[in-house]
């Protein structure tokens, strides 16, 4: 969960892709999409860090970010909607 002070503010989101036996997923394209929007691929360690500017509409207390996940490979693509909640503190 994020609480957002003002209506607007920046973040650095740290994502960590693995599969399903818990390794870590290399060059993986993630996407976070919803009040603000940012991208990047994962490291050797299937870590990215996304920074982005995250804004709440004025007649919002609360909203979501989505998240999307890519890999090349045997991977399957992993989109969640609703993934971070987003609150007005």
């Amino acid at each position: 969960m994020i609480v957002l002070n003002e209506g607007v503010d920046t973040y650095s989101l740290e994502i960590v892709v693995k599969d399903e036996k818990g390794n870590p997923i290399q060059n993986a394209f993630v996407t976070i999409t919803g009040l603000g929007y940012s991208s990047g691929k994962t490291d050797n360690n299937g870590k990215t860090t996304l920074d982005m500017t995250i804004e709440l509409p004025e007649y919002r207390d609360e909203g979501y970010l989505d998240l999307e996940v890519r890999a090349k490979g045997c991977y399957k693509k992993f989109h969640q909607e609703n993934a971070i909640k987003v609150i007005r503190g």
